[in-house]
């Protein structure tokens, strides 16, 4: 998280912020996170999930390519364990649940129903990366266009199917991102 907020988010927020100012809050967000006393509801922040990525890192994301013209790495990566989050395997009257680690979660999310449709289609993690990252209905813009950030969220997916989320995650926190400016 630290990777992500400090070296993906604070560049990419789309309008001035003083980098120091942006730092000394990115580390406060982390401090609360790591707050031993405020219990952090993991499934309540994925509630419309969809809808939050959107409004909040779609505009990061472009704004990051318009400084740096590369792929975020750590933002490849959450939207790569995004997809993965969205893979409903189960549904229960309006409900679809998804399945990690032999146990089972509530995907809250008004477009849960078209992420199972595709993973049911047991697309390439390409060819879902591709076709999500190019639905403007979702995102208001083709994602896919952006140079290797398909690539690089597809790869990340691939290898969270293939190793697992936590030894993908691991992998990435052992190498070192590189900023193309």
């Amino acid at each position: 998280m630290h990777n992500l907020m400090l070296g993906d988010l604070l560049p990419g927020i789309p309008y001035a912020v003083d980098e120091k100012v942006g730092q000394r809050f990115g580390l406060q967000v982390l401090d609360r996170f790591r707050n031993p006393y405020i219990e952090h509801r993991w499934l309540a922040i994925t509630m419309q999930y969809t809808m939050k990525m959107q409004m909040r890192n779609v505009p990061t994301l472009l704004h990051y390519y318009k400084r740096f013209n590369t792929a975020p790495h750590y933002v490849a990566l959450g939207f790569a364990a995004y997809l993965l989050f969205m893979r409903g395997t189960r549904q229960d009257g309006k409900t679809w649940y998804g399945r990690a680690n032999g146990t089972e979660y509530p995907i809250n999310d008004d477009q849960a129903g078209y992420f199972a449709e595709l993973w049911s289609r047991n697309l390439s993690a390409s060819d879902l990366t591709n076709i999500v990252l190019q639905n403007q209905t979702l995102w208001g813009h083709d994602l896919s266009q952006l140079p290797g950030f398909a690539k690089r969220v597809s790869d990340n997916l691939q290898q969270m199917l293939e190793t697992g989320v936590a030894a993908t995650v691991a992998k990435h926190l052992n190498k070192k991102a590189t900023l193309v400016k």
